[in-house]
């Protein structure tokens, strides 16, 4: 079983909502399915597989629940920390892609705005967004999923932001990185 990019923007959502979202659970529910794959931009299927992988993996616990539906979807913010810290550098390198508009990440976003250890680069990194407010290098989400994410949820921003200090950064960087991450997940 390989894991998809899209597969972490899940667990990522996952783990900064509030509360669980429940599989069946009416679509005028804020957590709902739907709800869930239309912040994100991805298909009901799509969520669906991610889920599947996402719990063989770990990253996410199904817990029995009582009422109308069986299960609930739960975020393994332990497994989820580990693989972040340990794993996403490897597993999904950002390409600069260009200069231009788009939504602040990595040291120029929130949870490092200004707190960095390192001399901050003369262009800020930003992933591509016609809507975006900050001009700067233009690098690649872990998927696309990631920026209407970003934008709907800012736990959720300042934690995708915090994984690309993971990807792009050296070790002073993610050392910072690593601690915020682990404030961010518990």
């Amino acid at each position: 079983m390989e894991l998809k990019p899209q597969d972490i923007v899940v667990a990522i959502d996952l783990a900064t909502t509030d509360a669980a979202p429940v599989l069946g659970s009416p679509s005028n529910s804020a957590l709902s399915v739907r709800e869930i794959a239309a912040r994100l931009g991805l298909s009901l299927g799509a969520i669906s597989q991610s889920y599947c992988r996402l719990r063989k993996l770990g990253l996410i616990v199904s817990a029995t629940r009582t009422g109308n539906s069986p299960y609930s979807n739960k975020a393994n913010n332990t497994g989820l920390r580990e693989f972040l810290v340990h794993g996403v550098k490897y597993y999904s390198y950002p390409e600069v892609v260009g200069v231009g508009r788009g939504v602040a990440t990595g040291w120029s976003a929130p949870p490092l705005a200004g707190k960095s250890p390192m001399v901050l680069p003369e262009t800020p990194y930003v992933w591509a967004n016609a809507g975006g407010l900050d001009r700067g290098e233009q690098i690649t989400p872990l998927h696309n999923s990631a920026v209407n994410l970003a934008k709907a949820n800012k736990r959720a921003y300042r934690l995708l932001a915090l994984v690309d200090v993971m990807r792009l950064g050296k070790y002073r960087e993610q050392e910072l990185a690593k601690m915020l991450l682990s404030e961010l997940l518990e």
